[in-house]
């Protein structure tokens, strides 16, 4: 998990379950800590990562981040794996993160254990400082992690929009939901 995930609590997402979170700010930490030696023989691994490795691969980032997945699906052939699609950032165009998306969507498809969490919801308005998520969109990307874990089916892919016109209706703003209201919000006092 990146720096988005720094407020996700993890066990309010996934209760029943038994579930450790790793940061992991880039595809070769995520590399790095996916084999039985740190993770044991989970049921279930989400991985959300490759964000911040744009500045230094760019488009190379769908190839890192398929990298991560085929490790996952051979290291842990009966888990299964959501592999998280990059969010928005306003300062890389959205047509090279969507173009990066497809291309995980696509190359992932054929690893049968692996599923993709989308975020077509979370937009640039989510952002606080053009890169990270503001606390209370934090239950948005929470809840696509959780749609695509629980569902074990591949969410419907997305484009990441540009900001959005005055006549579009907006699903999630940032602040339609308190922060402490939602059950995936970690209270950094905890």
């Amino acid at each position: 998990m990146d720096s988005n995930g720094k407020f996700l609590n993890h066990r309010e997402v996934f209760p029943r379950h038994s579930v450790g979170k790793f940061w992991c700010p880039h595809t070769d930490k995520a590399l790095q800590l996916l084999c039985h030696t740190h993770l044991g023989d989970p049921d279930n691994i989400i991985i959300h990562t490759g964000t911040n490795d744009l500045r230094y691969k760019g488009e190379k980032v769908a190839e890192a981040v398929v990298k991560v997945a085929r490790k996952a699906h051979r290291e842990f052939p009966r888990a299964n794996i959501t592999i998280s699609t990059l969010l928005p950032r306003t300062d890389f165009p959205c047509d090279l993160i969507n173009k990066i998306n497809r291309k995980i969507t696509t190359d992932c498809a054929m690893l049968t254990n692996v599923n993709i969490a989308h975020h077509p919801t979370l937009t640039h308005e989510h952002l606080h400082d053009h890169v990270h998520l503001v606390r209370d969109s934090v239950w948005i990307f929470a809840e696509d992690l959780r749609g695509a874990t629980a569902s074990g089916e591949p969410s419907a892919p997305h484009l990441i929009r540009g900001p959005p016109q005055p006549h579009e209706a907006r699903r999630h703003t940032p602040h339609q939901r308190r922060e402490r209201e939602s059950p995936a919000y970690q209270n950094p006092t905890q």
